[in-house]
């Protein structure tokens, strides 16, 4: 394992904006594709053939959405223009999250390996001692659980006016999405084709990712900063809009995504502990699995 220095960064942003929003169209277009051939919508009858791809498929593009709703936190819910709302309207009040996440994640940001301040620091700090460890972790997310459990705890210390508005905001996209549903096809299938996909597997890929990003079996290490090289398919399947190359993001956080693996590092100053895995998340999380012993001991 390599130290990573913080840089100053020297690199051109043009387009990045228009990039951003083309990204969201496509996304959007993607979801609504899927859904107009959602069994129900176009098929009488609901196959299981067709309900779980469109399930899996619905996931990963929440997760897409999810990637760039942090996008957006960086270059859009900071500015007080309509753009914000927009950006949120389209990436995050979809999902369930409202923009006070801003502040949530600027502070991972701001305070990394903080477990106080930093609210991500028990998604990779925590890190299994054990395949059961490792496997009830997985449980956890893949259940449901650990997506519910995040939506009604974020954001309580933050000005009760701001989270209440936000609130009313994400309850009316969602209620919108409900009625799209009921109305092309049955009111359950809200539940089944986008809260189902959202809180289990869209949620526990984007837990994967954030462990994978900066968790170390090392017991004497707490985090690192790491990025993947694999092939860019693969890469943008598992890191979408950037999320490949997360160790320069830490660095270099006010770089819109896709200028990410073309900065100029011209000066030098604090370092943090970085990897360059060959490989994406999944290889890597279950390379640490095969390495766990199956039970934990304390002090064994």
């Amino acid at each position: 394992m390599a130290l990573l220095d913080i840089p100053t960064v020297v690199t051109e942003r043009d387009n990045q904006q228009i990039r951003f929003w083309v990204y969201c169209a496509v996304a959007w277009v993607l979801v609504g594709a899927v859904l107009w051939l959602v069994p129900g919508f176009v098929w009488p009858e609901l196959r299981i053939e067709f309900v779980i791809p469109s399930v899996l498929l619905i996931a990963w593009l929440q997760y897409f959405i999810a990637q760039l709703m942090h996008e957006a936190v960086h270059h859009q819910f900071g500015r007080k223009h309509v753009s914000s709302f927009i950006a949120a309207l389209v990436t995050a009040y979809p999902i369930g999250i409202s923009r006070l996440y801003r502040d949530v994640h600027l502070a991972h940001h701001r305070y990394f390996t903080d477990p106080v301040k930093d609210l991500d620091y028990p998604g990779y700090a925590n890190f299994p001692h054990s395949k059961a460890q490792m496997l009830r972790w997985l449980l956890w997310n893949i259940s449901g659980l650990a997506a519910v459990r995040q939506f009604f705890f974020q954001n309580r210390e933050i000005n009760t006016d701001r989270r209440t508005r936000e609130l009313v905001y994400v309850a009316v996209v969602q209620f919108a999405l409900f009625v799209f549903f009921a109305w092309h096809g049955e009111w359950w299938m809200y539940f089944v084709f986008w809260i189902l996909p959202l809180i289990t597997v869209s949620k526990s890929l984007n837990t994967i990712r954030l462990m994978t990003e900066h968790a170390d079996p090392d017991p004497d290490t707490v985090a690192v900063l790491r990025d993947f090289d694999c092939p860019p398919i693969i890469k943008n399947f598992l890191g979408p809009v950037g999320f490949g190359d997360h160790a320069r993001h830490h660095q270099m956080m006010s770089v819109p995504f896709g200028e990410l693996h073309t900065v100029v590092v011209d000066s030098y100053s604090v370092q943090v502990p970085y990897e360059l895995y060959r490989g994406h998340h999944l290889q890597l999380l279950f390379r640490w699995f095969k390495r766990l012993p199956l039970t934990f001991v304390d002090g064994a």
